[in-house]
């Protein structure tokens, strides 16, 4: 009985997955950016490279959003007086935080 629980919320899983997929559209990431923070870490003498930090805007939700020169490292939702930030766009296509 167990197996059969696990193998149906398997193929539901696939399924409600597949589904998001399709869902999907692509974002370019200086079209969403709010602002860019650069930063260079560094320890004692040993340069560990530089980061940026992005808050960008998704679906009117505010995300930080960390990259690395190797890729994205993580992905965080912006905060503001202790609530979620929201966000928009302008009618020339630039995003702007809600205050």
């Amino acid at each position: 009985m167990r197996t059969r629980r696990f193998l149906l919320a398997v193929v539901l899983g696939i399924c409600s997955a597949s589904v998001w997929a399709e869902a999907d559209y692509p974002l370019e990431l200086e079209k969403i950016t709010i602002k860019v923070i650069d930063v260079h870490m560094h320890e004692g003498i040993a340069d560990l490279g530089y980061s940026t930090i992005r808050k960008v805007c998704v679906d009117g939700q505010a995300y930080l959003l960390l990259l690395s020169p190797k890729g994205i490292v993580g992905l965080s939702a912006s905060f503001r007086d202790g609530k979620p930030e929201q966000c928009t766009f302008l009618p020339d296509g630039s995003a702007i935080s809600l205050k």
